[in-house]
């Protein structure tokens, strides 16, 4: 997806999974985080899970790199 990888912000414990590449994004709020929605198909375009630590399993936020820090092991989205 053109250097698109998904990524865990340690910090703010928010974890960003993109899904699609779009240009055009508009996004929708969740009880858990936001949506990503391409704003010409609805298509979604990524996913950012608020307090990510609470939902999903350590082991794979830690296999993760820093945003912007795409690293050789970085979960494939």
């Amino acid at each position: 997806m053109d250097e698109r990888f998904a990524y865990w912000d340690r910090e703010l414990d928010i974890a960003w999974i993109p899904t699609a590449p779009a240009e055009h994004v508009t996004s929708e709020k969740t009880w858990w985080g936001i949506v990503d929605h391409d704003k010409e198909t609805g298509k979604v375009t990524g996913l950012e899970i608020l307090d990510a630590s609470k939902v999903i399993p350590i082991e794979l936020l830690e296999r993760m790199p820093e945003p912007g820090k795409p690293e050789p092991d970085a979960v494939a989205a």
